[in-house]
């Protein structure tokens, strides 16, 4: 692995199910196993959290959840929770409760949610891939308003409306 790329470019949930499975095959004596989980832990980790790239409110109240890439079709569940209860999930890519447009989930009416969390489910763990809450999301959406598609300042902002 070269350190320099991005870990999301430089793995795959196959190459972690193999180095997982490769630890796993240790001999539980092996004095350095639980060490190896440990460090394999933060690294699925730290690759999980890469399919997520943002997740937004939409000014409709819908939660628009963005995935970096397709990599996120290769696993069995991927669930949006809203305040700790599922709202909709995402198969091997095909979605419920929501609307999968290519790498982009819409879920639908959401304008109450406190808290939204992107869960993957793994066989062995469930990882967080994202979580953020309304109050965010929503300076988000303001912020995000300020700006034109080319990420210059709308015309009408001023420094009184920043203030």
């Amino acid at each position: 692995m070269n350190a320099s790329e991005p870990i999301g470019t430089i793995l795959t949930q196959a190459k972690l199910d193999a180095l997982r499975n490769r630890i796993d095959a240790l001999p539980s004596t092996f004095d350095y196993k639980e060490r190896l989980l440990e460090l394999f832990t933060k690294l699925e980790d730290k690759y999980l959290a890469t399919l997520v790239k943002d997740i937004q409110l939409d000014s409709q109240s819908a939660l628009v959840v963005s995935f970096t890439d397709e990599k996120f079709k290769d696993y069995a569940k991927i669930k949006v929770l809203v305040d700790d209860q599922p709202v909709a999930e995402v198969k091997n890519g095909i979605s419920s409760g929501g609307q999968l447009d290519d790498n982009v989930l819409t879920i639908l009416n959401q304008a109450d949610a406190h808290v939204v969390t992107v869960v993957a489910e793994l066989p062995h763990k469930s990882y967080i891939l994202k979580m953020i809450s309304q109050d965010i999301l929503l300076l988000k959406r303001q912020v995000e308003a300020l700006f034109e598609t080319n990420d210059q300042l709308k015309p009408e902002v001023t420094q009184d409306l920043l203030d």
